[in-house]
């Protein structure tokens, strides 16, 4: 158990990573003045949220990490490797359940798209979540 949420971890981790990447690639790409507009925008106009799906968000999450489970597994046995015990891995019904019990703004920098637009904001919704949420969430998964 403790395996998969290593996983959700570093899976949460990699979608933070990814959009700081793109978001340099895209700064790179960019006219100085459209970025100079960009961070003149007023704060209400950055601080706009979509609402959460909990339920595609987290089915998404599921599935982005059974596949990168099963690419891990595959490059093991090809390093001759033993893969982890696929029991440690939850249902998908099970995960979203407990993912869904998470808080709102993690739930919400689950969606690829928009962690890779507000990399500070999850960033900081992973470090200032609440450990007995997080601990709940682990728990649902057992």
């Amino acid at each position: 158990m403790k395996k998969v949420i290593k996983i959700f971890a570093v899976v949460l981790s990699l979608f933070v990573l990814f959009a700081a990447c793109k978001k340099e690639e895209a700064k790179k790409e960019q006219p100085a003045n459209q970025t100079k507009q960009e961070e003149t925008a007023k704060p209400s106009e950055q601080a706009e949220k979509p609402p959460v799906n909990a339920d595609e968000n987290c089915s998404k999450t599921y599935d982005f990490m059974k596949a990168f489970v099963e690419q891990m597994e595959q490059q093991m046995a090809k390093m001759g490797k033993k893969p982890p015990n696929k029991k440690d891995f939850p249902t998908k019904e099970k995960f979203v359940k407990a993912c869904k019990e998470l808080p709102t703004d993690i739930i919400r920098c689950l969606d690829m798209e928009y962690s890779m637009k507000n990399q500070q904001e999850c960033q900081d919704a992973k470090k200032n979540a609440d450990p007995e949420k997080m601990k709940k969430f682990e728990e649902m998964l057992k």
